[in-house]
């Protein structure tokens, strides 16, 4: 049975059912160990729990005040030593290094080389992918890195020369559309190891609920999910949908999800006077926000360009659940976003930075309620036919094959 060691840097997380999603798939497969360098905080998924993926994963943080605190903490550090698992990686990481920051490195691995014999490593996380670096070269392991876009300001970056001994070392670098790929280009991956696959929705936790055209005064009940942070363009959803309310539009705006713009976004809500009409609902359970996907006609993704080249939207997994339930996107045309919609056929692709363009939008929902249907129907098809995780769980299962033979052929060539 093939085992998969899957390197990320939070494990659980909130805002990462890809992840998990990802996980459950090996799980149908094969054998799966997670190491993560600290659990994402919050609530835990119940599926990590009908998975047990809690007792397969092993936090081990190996740079940092983590891995200080790991290893010099006493109770950890003995604890550490009466494992038979810890002994055992010892011996398969071999000879340790005389560098003091690299021999704590090769003990904090030690804990996750003697758990399992690893067939191939996935990681998710570029840093995270580089410091486990020598466990794969210890194990003759294949590693598949999934490259999610460039990271916005203020998050930590590999440095270049890290990236080009990452890249040079990976099997396959898997990204979710065109866009993302030509990002790990520019960033030196080499082309003919990219494999593009998009990150899959589970489609029974995401089931068809159109909502019919309004009735009467109904209101239109608009959903974003989002980071609440500048680069989601936030704000110009916002005025676009203050100024309908504004012109007799009967409309309800709920936006889920956390960050560090909520206090802004809510000053600009009072100050348009639309406290009543649009709501900030934080960070959410999962279940509510099902909910929320339930009750809503039109969702939006307001995302914008990075003027500097950055951090852009690849994919927009929100997207997708969004229409998979039957709502009426509207997204924003940057980064990957218009691989990932029908534009013009079920989902409705406008520019970013323009209150004008989501106002004009939303005013061609409204008054076409005979295309209601029509719209929710080829956009729950279009999720079916491309992002269904049963479909990208076996794609991904094919890639992990193509890449434990390519190696097996590569190590028998080197002999």
């Amino acid at each position: 049975m093939t085992s998969v060691l899957v390197v990320t840097e939070f494990f659980p997380a909130l805002i990462q059912p890809w992840l998990l999603n990802s996980v459950e798939q090996i799980c149908n497969r094969g054998r799966v160990t997670i190491a993560a360098s600290a659990d994402g905080g919050g609530a835990i998924a119940e599926k990590v729990f009908a998975l047990g993926l809690l007792e397969q994963t092993v936090y081990c943080p190996t740079t940092g005040n983590g891995l200080i605190k790991q290893l010099f903490n006493p109770g950890n550090f003995f604890k550490m030593l009466q494992q038979a698992t810890f002994w055992r990686g010892l011996g398969v990481l071999g000879v340790p290094p005389l560098d003091v920051r690299k021999l704590l490195k090769y003990i904090a691995l030690a804990r996750v080389a003697g758990r399992d014999r690893y067939d191939i490593m996935h990681a998710h996380h570029e840093i995270s992918a580089f410091e486990f670096l020598p466990l794969a070269r210890a194990l003759n392991m294949p590693l598949i890195l999934t490259f999610h876009g460039k990271p916005p300001p203020g998050v930590a970056e590999l440095a270049m020369p890290k990236r080009n001994e990452l890249y040079a070392f990976v099997s396959l670098v898997q990204v979710n559309t065109q866009f993302a790929a030509q990002q790990v280009i520019e960033l030196g991956c080499a082309p003919e190891k990219i494999r593009i696959l998009p990150q899959g929705t589970d489609l029974k936790e995401f089931p068809f609920c159109p909502r019919p055209p309004l009735e009467n005064l109904q209101p239109l009940v608009i959903l974003t999910v989002a980071r609440v942070q500048a680069d989601k363009g936030h704000r110009y959803a916002i005025e676009a949908v203050a100024r309908l309310i504004n012109a007799g539009h009967p409309i309800e705006y709920r936006i889920a999800g956390s960050g560090p713009e909520a206090q802004t976004l809510q000053s600009q809500i009072k100050a348009l006077g639309m406290e009543a009409y649009i709501t900030l609902l934080g960070p959410i359970p999962r279940a509510q926000l099902l909910d929320e996907y339930r009750n809503a006609h039109v969702f939006i993704l307001p995302s914008l360009r990075d003027l500097e080249g950055k951090h852009e939207e690849t994919q927009g997994v929100v997207i997708q659940e969004a229409q998979a339930s039957g709502k009426i996107v509207i997204a924003t045309r940057v980064g990957g976003v218009p691989e990932c919609v029908d534009d013009g056929v079920s989902a409705f692709l406008v520019e970013d930075r323009s209150a004008d363009a989501f106002e004009k939008a939303i005013l061609e929902i409204l008054r076409q309620p005979e295309k209601w249907q029509d719209w929710q129907e080829k956009a729950r098809l279009w999720v079916e036919t491309r992002y269904d995780i049963n479909v990208i769980g076996e794609k991904q299962w094919t890639l992990y094959q193509e890449a434990i033979t390519e190696n097996k052929v590569n190590l028998s060539r080197s002999l």
